[in-house]
């Protein structure tokens, strides 16, 4: 790839789209129980959670293509070009897209911070369309911002000006307390106090009440969530075919970007030669090397390969293989 705009462009085209992109597609090509107040009665809020995960990095995915499109629109390699006509040129994605902001809020993202996230899931579906997630919603809200208002309680009444209320989707809301704000001993609101490196993490009988209630609201706002998403789901999945050519698509621009490009991009230049192809003759491969392979093994052999008609086998051993 000497098209120094080419790379770039698509370098920064590919980190708008998800890493997750193609490992969540996958959730697309299979059809659950549906979606039904039976079946979420007995559901503990995960189900609903990756569904809803699901479709919002889809949206975030769909949302990358334009940018894509436009690096890709004057690639004059014939794979680039191919990869253009199918993914960009093809209007079933803007379709798919324009379905998900009928229900989707648009502006809902991917992310991976876990409070950021699950705020986002509980508000991912547009408002107004489910009364009961309103309420879900409401309750969420409240919670949190309790949450908030003790942590600055606890501040002032303390005199910790540092404490922090960090989050995590294992233990919830927590504090987080420098241990050279601490004189002597915590007071006895504080509970399961663990030492974390120069801080200092516990909760009190306030929080776990609050976080109690939060993840309730948080699972009550997921559920009904997933009833209002099992349509548009059931959309998606008609057209689950371009959404794998999507994943596959994406696969192999990373491969050649952020592997192959980058890696001979940053080598001497004449590390790596372009192989040349022709209809007939002997197959000739002098050190040989794979770019991935090589710079995962530090003792990594180059090999040396001749195929032909006469001499059509070749065994090679050890860590390249």
């Amino acid at each position: 790839m000497s098209n120094e705009q080419l790379f770039f462009g698509l370098s920064e085209a590919l980190r708008k789209f998800p890493k997750e992109t193609d490992r969540v597609l996958c959730h697309f090509c299979f059809k659950p129980k549906k979606v039904t107040n039976e079946v979420l009665a007995s559901d503990n809020g995960r189900r609903s959670q990756i569904m809803i995960s699901s479709i919002i990095l889809l949206k975030t995915a769909l949302d990358a293509l334009p940018l894509l499109s436009k690096v890709l629109k004057e690639a004059k390699s014939c794979l680039l070009g191919n990869v253009y006509k199918t993914i960009c040129e093809n209007e079933t994605y803007a379709s798919i897209r324009e379905r998900i902001g009928e229900v989707m809020d648009e502006d809902v993202l991917h992310t991976r911070v876990p409070f950021v996230a699950r705020t986002q899931q509980c508000f991912a579906v547009k408002a107004g369309a489910d009364g009961l997630l309103d309420m879900a919603r409401r309750s969420f809200c409240d919670t949190s911002e309790a949450i908030h208002s003790l942590a600055n309680k606890y501040r002032q009444d303390f005199k910790l000006p540092n404490l922090k209320i960090p989050f995590n989707n294992r233990q919830g809301f927590y504090f987080s307390i420098p241990q050279k704000d601490i004189q002597g001993k915590l007071p006895s609101k504080f509970i399961q106090v663990v030492k974390h490196g120069n801080n200092v993490h516990c909760s009190s009988r306030e929080l776990a009440s609050l976080n109690v209630r939060n993840k309730s609201a948080a699972k009550e706002c997921w559920l009904r969530t997933a009833l209002c998403l099992e349509a548009l789901m059931d959309a998606i999945r008609e057209d689950v075919l371009v959404l794998t050519v999507l994943s596959e698509v994406l696969c192999l621009l990373d491969m050649m970007v952020n592997s192959f490009a980058h890696t001979i991009s940053t080598k001497p230049v004449d590390r790596y030669t372009r192989a040349r192809f022709t209809c007939d003759g002997p197959l000739a491969i002098d050190s040989g090397r794979h770019p991935i392979l090589e710079s995962i093994h530090n003792d990594f052999i180059p090999n040396s390969v001749f195929l032909s008609e006469a001499s059509n086998m070749a065994i090679v051993m050890g860590p390249n293989m």
